[in-house]
């Protein structure tokens, strides 16, 4: 005779399922993620070459950047 009666395989079969979700929903999730960032990869239009981008003729000549000494 079972400890609990019949009720322990309802607990029992929530146990499973509920551990099956927690364990398959982040799995669905990141998948679902790479799959749709590879499509829109792989669909782009315009390839990116990786380079340098084009020098633009008429931009203003860029300052070095960090911190600014204050003299008092």
């Amino acid at each position: 005779m079972m400890l609990h009666g019949d009720g322990a395989r309802n607990i029992d079969a929530i146990y499973f399922w509920t551990s099956v979700l927690i364990a398959g929903l982040p799995i669905g999730v990141f998948t679902t993620i790479a799959v749709l960032a590879i499509r829109g990869y792989r669909r782009r239009r315009v390839a990116d070459g990786g380079g340098e981008p084009p020098a633009v003729p008429d931009a203003p000549p860029s300052r070095p950047l960090g911190w600014k000494a204050i003299p008092r």
